[in-house]
């Protein structure tokens, strides 16, 4: 965990991957960490209450001692710039049990822990080979019938 050090609106997004409107939604159920008044106008979170709340939405198995290193969760759009997979591709890679599993954020809210995405793309990265769809791979041009 951090040292308590407040976090501002902006970042307390960045960090916890939720829209302004689902994070306000999830504060008036009292299902987000309470916010303190540093001013009349400006308001943040405690960093240490934040990441606690990451680490309580996070129900990997997969989930070691170095999870607290990244608790950042990916929303849909970035993901989708991250893998380069469609919605439909990773939904099946998922179901088969060869991508990263979602968590569960809010009610109308999924996202993925950015480090099980990057153990998922460093997989990827040292074994280009690999076919995860059961249908032909292709690398370098060459057909790998396997």
């Amino acid at each position: 965990m951090t040292t308590n050090r407040f976090v501002r609106e902006a970042e307390c997004l960045k960090m916890t991957g939720l829209s302004y409107t689902t994070r306000l939604r999830l504060e008036k159920a009292g299902k987000f960490p309470k916010r303190h008044n540093l001013s009349l106008k400006k308001v943040g979170w405690l960093a240490s209450d934040l990441e606690g709340w990451l680490a309580s939405k996070i129900n990997s198995p997969n989930q070691g001692a170095e999870g607290q290193q990244s608790l950042k969760f990916i929303r849909e759009a970035e993901c989708l710039k991250i893998t380069g997979l469609s919605r439909t591709t990773r939904w099946k890679l998922e179901k088969a049990g060869k991508f990263p599993k979602r968590c569960k954020i809010s009610a109308n809210s999924i996202g993925w822990l950015a480090s099980d995405l990057d153990k998922w793309i460093s997989s990827r990265v040292n074994n280009p080979n690999q076919d995860d769809e059961g249908q032909q791979s292709f690398h370098k041009g060459v057909r790998n019938d396997a």
